[in-house]
């Protein structure tokens, strides 16, 4: 089943909170960094608005992430669906797992 606006935007909207929920507490010391380099070398009167400016590009790219991500997501659950044509029973009963043999998803096997 296709996705609808509403589903697309709460799928974005989960992404984009968990990216920048993330990456905020990695980045907080270099906008904290750029923010006191801007003060020392005050020239125009206005350092925090060069430090804004920097931490809104820096969640922007993270939010356009975001976007990209929900929109493979969208892609590999489409791709999935079409496949499988929501039959259950095509699904693989069992998976290889990287360290050694298979991983059983069948609880009768």
């Amino acid at each position: 089943m296709p996705w609808q606006a509403m589903e697309f935007a709460s799928v974005f909207a989960m992404w984009a909170v968990m990216m920048v929920a993330m990456m905020t507490p990695s980045a907080a010391p270099m906008f904290l960094i750029y923010a006191r380099v801007g003060r020392q070398t005050e020239t125009q009167g206005t350092p925090l608005t060069a430090t804004v400016w920097f931490a809104a590009g820096y969640f922007l790219v993270w939010i356009a992430f975001s976007a990209i991500a929900t929109l493979v997501q969208w892609a590999i659950e489409h791709r999935f669906a079409r496949l499988h044509d929501g039959n259950h029973e095509q699904y693989p009963r069992r998976v290889p797992v990287r360290s050694g043999g298979p991983l059983s998803v069948d609880p009768t096997s």
